[in-house]
């Protein structure tokens, strides 16, 4: 199943590389735009969200709609020693800094979050399946943390990323709706 999900992961990722920015900015716009219209995202209290690397589609346009709904928001702390995840409050894009593998993570001084079943969690990857399956980076960090995750999760990706099937381990988390450029799809 490893090397399935190596070759796949590559092959995604070079897909997924080919992308170009303008292409990548106007299909996260229209993505986040589809969320900002989910009722889990108008009775949110709290959003979970990431900094976007290696042409991942972006959920940085949420950021002020949130704000000026009053919404706290949190961003991703890798614990590389736990190997879990840490969600940090932030004000302002200013409170990132760079982080192992090219992440952009909450300065130590940011409050932490603890989700709760309001909170609404935008989880990236490089690829998801019709079925809700999710291929990440192979670290686990999001697998771990939706396990026990009381809020709602709801994936984000490019439309080209959405593909019919890919090969699921037990320990992977299912998501129920997952977000792209070109709509909304809930998973039954």
């Amino acid at each position: 199943m490893m090397n399935e999900k190596t070759t796949l992961r590559a092959h995604l990722r070079a897909l997924r590389d080919s992308l170009d920015g303008e292409y990548i900015a106007a299909a996260s716009r229209s993505a986040c735009e589809r969320i900002a219209q989910l009722d889990e995202f108008g009775s949110a209290t709290a959003i979970l969200l990431y900094f976007p690397i290696n042409n991942e589609i972006s959920p940085l346009f949420l950021l002020d709609v949130a704000q000026k709904w009053g919404k706290k928001i949190a961003f991703p702390v890798c614990d590389h020693e736990s190997g879990k995840l840490i969600f940090r409050e932030i004000s302002n894009l200013n409170e990132l800094k760079k982080a192992k593998f090219g992440l952009f993570e909450p300065n130590n001084t940011c409050p932490i979050l603890i989700p709760d079943e309001k909170t609404l969690c935008i989880v990236p990857a490089i690829a998801f399946d019709e079925n809700g399956d999710r291929l990440g980076y192979g670290k686990g960090f999001y697998d771990r943390f939706l396990r026990d995750f009381k809020g709602t999760s709801v994936g984000l990706v490019h439309s080209e990323l959405l593909v019919p099937y890919l090969p699921r381990d037990e320990h992977d988390t299912l998501l129920c709706t997952i977000a792209t450029e070109k709509g909304i799809f809930k998973i039954q």
